[in-house]
């Protein structure tokens, strides 16, 4: 299953932590991380979990049922404003996001509720709610099993989950600047080596160019 590239990093994650015991990690998922399984997992201490969902679950305790409908009747923390980097076709614009921030139980999907437990997680809900009229609105619903009680906890948690944007783009120096695809190697082992080398090349691009541009 593609689900599994998930579970898989998170328990990186868990290696990871044992290496630098006082840092937590925060394993930060676009929509296609909204999987009950990653949810469910045991993680190490000090691994956490971020991802923009893409399903409106079903979820315990609440009079409205499912999960947008639940934290859109949550009054409003705060607001954030963010740089929204260029696209294709687009050009690079602030905005600002209105946030909601409530603790959920969500129920286990259908076929699977008698083996997976209902789980807790905080839903941080990012909203740009006067957005131009040549655009769609940025609406971000976000779950993490980091609290978010208040809004600078909420702000916090929209930032990790814009740091996407610079990991995208490290993606993209990796695969197109060094060509690592291109790669014609004959062991896994070589293969390692030569993604480690070239990951902090790329990074050294990407952080160069960041330089270049302030």
């Amino acid at each position: 299953k593609e689900s599994v590239k998930w579970i898989e990093s998170v328990e990186a994650l868990a290696v990871a932590r044992s290496a630098a015991p006082n840092t937590t990690f925060i394993s930060v998922g676009d929509r296609e991380a909204d999987v009950y399984d990653l949810f469910a997992m045991e993680r190490a201490d000090g691994v956490e979990l971020l991802v923009r969902a893409a399903w409106n679950r079903a979820v315990a305790a609440s009079e409205h049922r499912y999960l947008w409908e639940t934290v859109c009747a949550a009054p409003a923390l705060g607001s954030v404003e963010i740089t929204v980097p260029r696209h294709p076709g687009t050009v690079a614009h602030r905005c600002t996001l209105v946030l909601r921030s409530v603790p959920v139980q969500l129920k286990p999907p259908r076929a699977r509720n008698k083996k997976l437990p209902a789980i807790a997680m905080w839903a941080i809900l990012a909203t740009e709610e006067t957005p131009p009229p040549d655009r769609e609105p940025i609406e971000w619903m976000l779950l993490s099993t980091m609290p978010a009680f208040s809004a600078d906890d909420a702000i916090e948690r929209v930032h990790w989950y814009t740091c996407r944007w610079t990991i995208e783009v490290w993606h993209r120096v990796l695969k197109t600047g060094c060509r690592i695809e291109s790669r014609q190697l004959e062991t896994v082992e070589r293969l390692a080596v030569a993604l480690t080398l070239y990951s902090i090349i790329a990074w050294r691009i990407l952080y160069a160019t960041m330089l270049a541009r302030t």
